[in-house]
């Protein structure tokens, strides 16, 4: 599994116990060939036991972990791996976050954006799906590496000039690889054997992220609340399915449901009843003793919950 806020590459085995970790910024191949100089902001036996939790955003500053921003992970037909490194950023644009976060603490963030959507209109510019700003003062750079069992990771494709992560990289059928340039709305083709981009394809202006081969030529790609078909070798969309309205959901990815999957009950009670027999109002008469409702703190105003 990849955690992109830490740049790392984790292998567990199926009771969740830790083989080893791939922390990216040590490694001296990857940052040689990107050229590439992060400060090294965990050490391993924080790594190996856990001593930051990620999940609270008060225990890490952002700009500080996540450097590349590792998104996406498949297995090659040899059970070697590519990575996506999503956005790798250098010092110029890790000072463009600190600075950011520092005009949002101090309430100065919201107005810079509000100047910036006045000059948009007057200068009649397109909006930019993947910023608010007219102009991007850094951008950084995707990539995709290859982990081989007992090797250094290796560069295998590298992708410049992206302000937002690439996302999505996957193995076809055929050996080749696909990989999703969120920043421009492309799809590059390219073969992991030799680094070759065999073909790269405008095919929205959307945010592209999800990425699935349905058959020998056809791809399904995620823009944001839509689906897009794409024939890989005519290099053209077929199809476009809008799947919602609601402006704030979003593809992050697809994948292929297996052959035994059954569409989700209707409710909670629907799917009880059909897993253990009986139904959720029957639990006491069997004997089944129902644990007292959790309370949480109170805030000022709310009642416990």
């Amino acid at each position: 599994m990849t955690t992109a806020c830490n740049d790392s590459v984790f292998q567990f085995d199926l009771s969740g116990k830790m083989l080893q970790h791939y922390y990216l910024r040590n490694s001296l191949a990857v940052t040689k060939q990107l050229k590439w100089k992060p400060q090294s902001a965990l050490r391993t036996e924080q790594i190996v036991n856990g001593e930051i939790d990620f999940r609270d955003p008060r225990s890490y500053a952002e700009e500080t972990h996540n450097h590349a921003h590792v998104n996406s992970i498949c297995a090659l037909s040899e059970n070697d791996i590519l990575v996506s490194m999503g956005l790798v950023i250098d010092r110029k644009f890790s000072t463009l976050l600190f600075v950011k976060k520092h005009l949002e603490q101090a309430g100065l963030w919201p107005g810079l954006l509000a100047v910036n959507r006045r000059l948009r209109s007057l200068l009649r510019m397109p909006k930019n799906v993947h910023s608010d700003l007219i102009l991007q003062p850094a951008r950084g750079r995707s990539a995709v590496i290859r982990i081989t069992a007992g090797q250094e990771p290796r560069v295998i494709l590298t992708v410049k000039g992206t302000t937002v992560p690439s996302h999505s990289v996957q193995v076809l059928t055929d050996q080749s690889a696909v990989y999703l340039n969120t920043t421009s709305g492309e799809v590059i083709h390219f073969q992991p054997e030799d680094s070759f981009v065999l073909a790269t394809t405008k095919v929205t202006d959307g945010f592209l992220r999800g990425a699935l081969q349905l058959n020998g030529h056809t791809l399904l790609v995620g823009s944001k609340n839509e689906l897009i078909t794409f024939d890989l070798p005519a290099r053209r969309v077929i199809n476009t399915l809008t799947i919602t309205q609601n402006p704030h959901e979003s593809v992050y990815d697809i994948k292929r449901l297996p052959d035994h999957y059954q569409k989700p009950p209707k409710s909670f009670e629907q799917h009880f009843q059909s897993a253990l027999g009986f139904r959720a109002a029957e639990l006491l008469e069997r004997g089944y003793p129902l644990p007292a409702p959790a309370v949480g703190p109170t805030r000022p105003g709310k009642e416990a919950y």
